[in-house]
């Protein structure tokens, strides 16, 4: 298995929060960064104005998908809201469901017919990690969903909706409207998604998952121009010190292709725990051309090696952001803890 995609919800928020992800509208409602994460931490609040809106991650067509999402509720909604599917283009595979009535329900297959529920599995007013893994197939396939590391629901049988498809490509969660008034809210945190496109990691995450965010502190190799004079990294550390979203008015900018900045990352070691396994690194960037044709590329360095993502060209507004996403060390050899405050991100024009 192999990850494809990390989320803390911890920079982005209101109508930016889609421009982390491939798809996903604008949201229009009441979305924030909120004190109170899984890990006193942040999360993701929504409380009742507006919605619902998906967010969603493309992977490669697949036959094995799993993601991990945090989920707190401040009362029941009152209908049945959707909140985790895997898709195949614009048709859905599998979609679990939360009801009134604490029951969580699963559909699978042809027509999204109800594949097999569990009821009381919730918790109120706390968090539950909830974690869906299907496989796809016409007559063999499954579905199994886990709450806190507990087996809820389980599917054998079709997970194709009947369509002319061979895997999965999306997973989707939701931010809903739940309809109510006053704690009528539901939290997020700790958003992952693993395909079978890899070896390095080989079954769920489980409910210690824990996604940090880490922002440059340091240059190390910069070769760009600030906007305001000053060192590089500080334009670029956009949801750092509790500021939220891009900030557009400070940036490194470059005329010529072949530029690139590096960064430090920091004591980023000194917050994980020693019996901590770290299970990837994720790099985001975004960036705009002002004019003509040009193109970015991602990069981590560890110990003198480097990761680097093919050329990604830009438009001439910041739209979704370029990611890096690796599973292991540059060097091949997993992650540990104490490579944390090691690492080197930066990116530049291709």
């Amino acid at each position: 298995m192999a990850l494809v995609f990390l989320d803390g919800m911890d920079h982005l928020s209101g109508q930016q929060l889609p421009q982390k992800y491939d798809r996903g509208s604008v949201w229009f409602g009441f979305a924030e960064i909120t004190a109170g994460g899984r890990f006193a931490s942040t999360s993701m609040q929504n409380y009742t104005q507006g919605g619902p809106v998906w967010l969603g991650i493309s992977t490669a067509t697949v036959s094995r998908i799993l993601c991990g999402l945090g989920m707190a509720t401040g009362s029941l909604p009152g209908a049945s809201v959707q909140f985790l599917r895997f898709m195949h283009e614009s048709v859905q595979q599998v979609g679990v469901y939360y009801t009134s009535t604490k029951t969580l329900v699963l559909h699978c297959g042809s027509a999204g017919a109800v594949a097999s529920y569990a009821t009381s599995v919730f918790t109120n007013s706390s968090w539950n990690f909830i974690e869906m893994e299907a496989h796809w197939h016409s007559t063999a396939g499954s579905c199994t969903v886990y709450i806190s590391d507990v087996q809820v629901v389980s599917f054998t049988g079709d997970t194709t909706n009947g369509v002319a498809a061979t895997g999965f490509n999306q997973a989707d969660w939701r931010i809903p409207n739940s309809g109510g008034a006053g704690t009528d809210y539901f939290n997020f945190d700790d958003f992952y998604v693993m395909d079978d496109q890899g070896s390095a990691n080989t079954t769920r995450v489980g409910s210690t998952a824990r996604i940090r965010t880490y922002h440059p502190s340091a240059d190390v190799t910069v070769s760009m121009t600030p906007l305001v004079a000053g060192n590089n990294f500080s334009q670029v550390g956009d949801g750092a010190a509790g500021g939220v979203g891009w900030n557009t008015t400070t940036y490194n900018h470059a005329s010529a292709v072949s530029t690139y900045d590096l960064y430090g990352m920091g004591s980023a070691a000194s917050s994980w725990s020693a019996a901590e396994t770290p299970w990837g690194v994720q790099v985001t960037a975004t960036a705009l051309t002002i004019s003509g044709t040009a193109a970015i590329a991602v990069q981590l360095v560890v110990s003198g090696l480097q990761l680097i993502t093919a050329s990604q060209a830009l438009s001439t507004a910041y739209t979704r952001p370029h990611r890096l996403l690796a599973q292991t060390k540059p060097s091949g050899s997993a992650w540990e803890v104490s490579t944390m405050s090691a690492v080197r991100i930066g990116a530049g024009f291709a």
